[in-house]
C-alpha cells in the first residue's frame, strides 16, 4: 500500500487479509502456503487477492476444531471472539 501503518487503509487491509487467511484455514481447511507480499494484493478498496498457489496447506476438520477450541479458550482474554456462521465449527 505504501502508506504509514497509522493509515486507516492499512488497518482495513490488515483486517481483510486476516479474515481471508482465517477463512481459508478454519472454514475451508486449505490455505495458501506462501503468502508473502508478492503473492497478496489489494483489489479495489478493500478486497484481498492471492496468486501463486503452488504451495497449499491442508488441515483436517479435527485439527480445525482444535484451533477453534484453542482460540475460544485463550483468546477472549486479549481479543474478542470472531463471529462464525451458525452451524459452523463449534
Amino acid at each position: 500500500l505504501g502508506s504509514p501503518s497509522g493509515d486507516p487503509r492499512v488497518t482495513a487491509f490488515a483486517k481483510s487479509y486476516a479474515n481471508a487467511v482465517l477463512r481459508m484455514i478454519i472454514l475451508n481447511g486449505e490455505f495458501h502456503g506462501d503468502p508473502h507480499p508478492g503473492n497478496v494484493f489489494l483489489i479495489g478498496e478493500q478486497d484481498v487477492g492471492f496468486i501463486d498457489f503452488g504451495s497449499v496447506g491442508t488441515l483436517t476438520k479435527a485439527r480445525r476444531d482444535e484451533i477453534v477450541r484453542l482460540h475460544d479458550e485463550h483468546a477472549p482474554r486479549i481479543l474478542p471472539a470472531p463471529s462464525r456462521p451458525e452451524g459452523e465449527i463449534e
